[in-house]
C-alpha cells in the first residue's frame, strides 16, 4: 500500500504484509523507528487510509475502523469523529 507524500507523489509502505492471528494470540511488532509499525497499526485500527493498495479485515476491505480490533496508544489519541466521552465509552 502506499501513502500520498505532501507533493502528492505515492510513498510505497507496508509492501506484501500479511499477518494472521487466532484467538487468544498476542502479537509484538519489533522494528526500527520510521519502519511502519504503528502505521499498520493505524491502517488496522482504521484511523489512516492509504492513498494505494488495501487493507483486508476478516477478508473484507478496511476503511474504517473494525469492530473488534483496538489499539492502545503510549499517548493520548482520540477518534477525531467521536465526542470525548464516546472515547472512553
Amino acid at each position: 500500500m502506499a501513502f500520498a507524500r505532501p507533493s502528492g507523489e505515492p510513498l510505497p509502505v507496508l509492501v506484501d504484509i500479511d499477518v494472521t492471528l487466532r484467538q487468544g494470540e498476542i502479537l509484538g511488532l519489533l522494528g526500527r523507528s520510521g519502519s511502519g509499525k504503528s502505521t499498520l497499526l493505524r491502517v488496522a485500527a482504521g484511523l489512516a487510509r492509504p492513498s494505494a493498495g488495501r487493507a483486508l479485515y476478516r477478508s473484507a476491505p478496511l476503511g474504517g475502523p473494525a469492530e473488534g480490533i483496538a489499539v492502545v496508544f503510549q499517548t493520548v489519541a482520540l477518534y477525531p469523529w467521536l465526542t470525548v466521552l464516546a472515547n472512553v465509552e
